[in-house]
């Protein structure tokens, strides 16, 4: 806008010249009529002294000078046509090039506007291009979710359901672990089977359908673990078993596998990270301690 109104400006400023020109040619044209008139007057006169001098011999001294006089007011009105001529077509080019100016600064202009709309419709169509398969990516992660959670969902029940116990105890808890550490350790979290809350085997005593990312702490780590001591008898198969527990909670066992980049869901991503993290840091001194 700013280059527009200096165009702008600059085509008044060269009409502004015309003007002055035209108005210079008006004076001039004024100066000539006088200059005509004056030139007929000489020019009669002139005729009238050759008539009148026709059969002289001499002329004097103020005819030659009204002779002359009229020979300059000829010239010099040839002169002032010639400079207002070359006045008018140097007024004009430079109207012309100011002229092919703007119009190369508004060609310039358009062609800017027109790319910045063209710019910004393709990052329109490319927005909604991404919001598309954004929606779609959503659509098929909600899926695979709800598909997942239902797996886990039937796995539990023969741990949950009145057939297998009608009471939840340690040694339910203890083998629902197992099976699904197995399950976790072999299994590749994927954007078509993403992990969830319920595919991870954390190692507490609750009821499954009562565990909730606010149970997972260090006292109830520990206090499976202990209950888990108690019952096997073995303690070399408790070494093991709490072996693997540490490497599977690992922070950096979990970037290997990239299980959390198979969570689309910011929130549920944190959380999970945040109580892995949480079971890896209470299972360590407890690893430390079966190495003893």
């Amino acid at each position: 806008m700013d280059r527009e109104a200096a165009a702008k400006l600059r085509a008044s400023s060269a009409q502004g010249v015309v003007n002055d020109a035209l108005q210079r040619k008006l004076r001039a044209d004024l100066s000539f009529k006088n200059f005509e008139q004056e030139e007929r007057s000489s020019r009669m006169q002139k005729e009238q002294l050759d008539s009148e001098l026709a059969g002289e011999d001499e002329i004097d001294e103020e005819t030659l000078r009204q002779a002359e006089l009229a020979e300059s007011i000829r010239k010099i009105r040839e002169l002032m046509e010639m400079e207002m001529v070359d006045k008018e077509e140097r007024a004009r080019k430079e109207l012309q090039a100011e002229e092919a100016r703007l119009r190369r600064e508004q060609e310039e202009v358009e062609r800017v506007a027109q790319e910045q709309r063209e710019r910004e419709e393709q990052e329109r169509l490319e927005a909604e291009r991404r919001h598309r398969e954004e929606e779609a990516k959503q659509k098929l992660y909600g899926q695979a979710v709800a598909k997942e959670q239902e797996r886990c969902r039937l796995r539990d029940l023969k741990f949950c359901s009145p057939s297998y116990a009608t009471i939840w105890h340690e040694q339910s808890a203890f083998e629902r672990f197992k099976t699904i550490s197995n399950e976790f350790d072999d299994t590749k979290y994927q954007e078509s089977q993403p992990l969830t809350f319920e595919s991870v085997p954390w190692p507490v005593l609750a009821h499954p359908h009562s565990v909730t990312f606010d149970t997972i702490d260090w006292s109830a780590v520990e206090e499976f673990f202990n209950a888990i001591e108690k019952l096997l008898k073995d303690k070399g198969q408790y070494k093991t078993l709490v072996e693997k527990a540490h490497r599977r909670f690992h922070p950096d066992k979990w970037r290997a596998r990239g299980m959390l980049s198979s969570v689309l869901d910011q929130d549920l991503r944190g959380q999970l990270e945040v109580a892995g993290n949480v079971v890896a840091q209470a299972i360590t001194p407890l690893w430390l301690k079966s190495r003893q």
